[in-house]
């Protein structure tokens, strides 16, 4: 394959490569220091011979997978295996948003597969509030990993964008009225400076949403769980190499890694940008990117609203995203890029920082907000997300032409991964979506999971064109 274009070629033969495995030296990302106190076994412990289920990869899909079988059944014995350190992927480097936008793609997803199926995907999104929240404190984890709702400032900046954006508010709302008088709107600049404090915007839409510090929220779930379950672990700095067959109908899967193999029933690919290392029939289907983020420390005259307030800043070429931290230092996390996202497309190398998406977001406070003069970045890191050609998560059992492996009675590998840098808003009810489905099998989950558009299938993996995709995205 290849683009009359050398940016498009690149970015193509890019999302075509294997991921590989994660850089072992990442940036440091703010979220992640101190590291959170939780036992696991250290570098000499040997892993256990089998267990039920491997959940690859310790991020909010991984750790939800491991939550919701251990709630359905809690005499299984559960091993995360973690190439890095717990929770160092997207999940520990994201902006700490819990929000969706859903007339953004609402209108494509009603074309493609039907207007109660797009439905059913917006509710699950917006679900993701009130079933992260509610988690948190039943785990007694709520304080530490600063969950809060807040309402959320979509701001656009563009004169050109902001009537569609307004067409395409009004056709979601249309299928949605009971959520009206919650999902507000304003206009004008001087409008949007009074009540904002935003410069040059010409529109605001506010949305009710949540922001976290994901990180713990993550290693705390896990702390919990291997207080309450000895038979859960995590082993961490434990990349996994390969899966191969055992011939064992109980346990059909040898997962195999640096310090030794474990045999399983089941296999949970949870490695988001990284899936299509071990599933090479994923490649050019769903592959890494990699975004920018900071931590930036406000003057004493940027206000304090992170209890009660986040933030989208978008106009044709670029989409940042905003938290505030709830606590009197107030650090703002943003996140984001201007233009050269075709670079990005592919990439792995959370090792390094963007210069030209760094250098974007390190002027954003004091361009865009009152008082964000003298703003200063405090760190900086780069995450990497895993992208789907059809801009949709992959959630659901592996068939075996997908993995290569063939399947036991019930014992199967499944994925939850490609959540397409709305992880916040799709990962923690997918891994509950697999957890039933283990558990009671493929039919077994509920109405409320949108299983019809997630599924991994064949059908949907030959729909998906690489080249048109980034065709689409020079123009």
């Amino acid at each position: 394959m290849t683009i009359n274009s050398p940016e498009g070629n690149q970015a193509l033969q890019a999302i075509l490569a294997d991921p590989g495995l994660p850089c072992s030296s990442p940036t440091k990302a703010f979220w992640q220091e101190p590291p959170f106190p939780f036992p696991e076994p250290n570098e000499s412990t040997q892993l256990p011979q089998q267990c039920d289920v491997v959940i690859i990869g310790s991020g909010i899909a991984g750790a939800s997978v491991a939550y919701h079988l251990l709630q359905l059944n809690p005499g299984l014995s559960i091993t995360i295996l973690e190439a890095r350190t717990a929770t160092s992927g997207a999940t520990g480097r994201n902006g700490g948003h819990i929000k969706d936008v859903p007339w953004n793609d609402y209108d494509e997803f009603v074309e493609a597969y039907g207007r109660e199926a797009a439905k059913r995907f917006v509710r699950f999104k917006l679900a993701h509030l009130d079933a992260v929240t509610e988690a948190a404190k039943s785990m007694g984890i709520a304080e530490q990993c600063l969950v809060r709702r807040v309402d959320s400032a979509t701001v656009n900046f563009s004169a050109e964008r902001w009537p569609k954006v307004k067409e395409a508010r009004e056709r979601w709302l249309a299928d949605f009225p009971e959520l009206r008088s919650t999902w507000t709107m304003y206009e004008g600049e001087e409008e949007i400076l009074r009540r904002f404090g935003i410069r040059g915007a010409v529109g605001c839409s506010i949305v009710p949403a949540g922001a976290i510090w994901p990180y713990r929220f993550v290693t705390g779930t896990m702390n919990v769980l291997s207080k309450k379950h000895p038979d859960f672990k995590l082993f961490t700095l434990t990349p996994v190499t390969s899966i191969a067959s055992s011939g064992n109908s109980e346990q059909p899967y040898i997962v195999k890694t640096a310090r030794g193999s474990i045999s399983a029933s089941h296999v949970v690919h949870c490695t988001n940008g990284h899936a299509a290392h071990l599933l090479p029939i994923l490649r050019g289907k769903l592959f890494p990117f990699r975004g920018q983020m900071t931590a930036q420390a406000p003057p004493p005259t940027f206000p304090r609203v992170g209890h009660e307030r986040s933030w989208s800043l978008r106009d044709k070429k670029r989409f940042d995203y905003m938290t505030q931290s709830p606590l009197s230092s107030g650090e703002i996390f943003i996140g984001g890029a201007e233009d050269g996202r075709l670079k990005e497309f592919g990439c792995t190398r959370d090792d390094e920082l963007n210069p030209i998406a760094l250098d974007h977001l390190s002027k954003v406070i004091a361009k865009d907000f009152e008082g964000g003069e003298g703003t200063r970045v405090v760190e900086k890191w780069t995450g990497i997300m895993g992208m789907s050609l059809d801009d949709l998560p992959w959630v659901g059992r592996i068939p075996e032409e997908v993995s290569g492996r063939r399947r036991e009675g019930e014992a199967s590998e499944w994925i939850a991964a490609g959540f397409c840098g709305n992880g916040m808003v799709s990962a923690w009810l997918s891994g509950k979506a697999i957890a039933e489905m283990i558990v009671g099998g493929e039919d077994a989950v509920g109405e409320w999971f949108p299983k019809q558009m997630l599924a991994c299938t064949m059908e949907r993996l030959n729909k998906m064109d690489p080249e048109a995709y980034t065709k689409a995205r020079l123009m």
